[in-house]
């Protein structure tokens, strides 16, 4: 770890996903059911673990956000 250097990511500095973000109403909810999003996730981190590690952390934070979904 001594010789990392600091890189930028796609996420803005200090964005939080937060349980607010999360559909309200039942219509938004039946949506996403529709849409394999934790399938659509893991197939992006084992994309990004071999490629980017800067596209990793912020599909990191999706994986947190996406699990208060289920």
């Amino acid at each position: 770890m001594g010789n990392c250097k600091p890189c930028s990511t796609l996420m803005q500095i200090g964005m939080k996903l937060t349980i607010d973000m999360l559909p309200q109403s039942n219509t938004k909810i039946d949506d996403i059911d529709l849409i394999p999003y934790v399938s659509v996730v893991g197939s992006s981190i084992h994309a990004t673990i071999c490629m980017h590690l800067e596209i990793m952390f912020a599909i990191n934070n999706m994986v947190q956000f996406i699990q208060h979904l289920n």
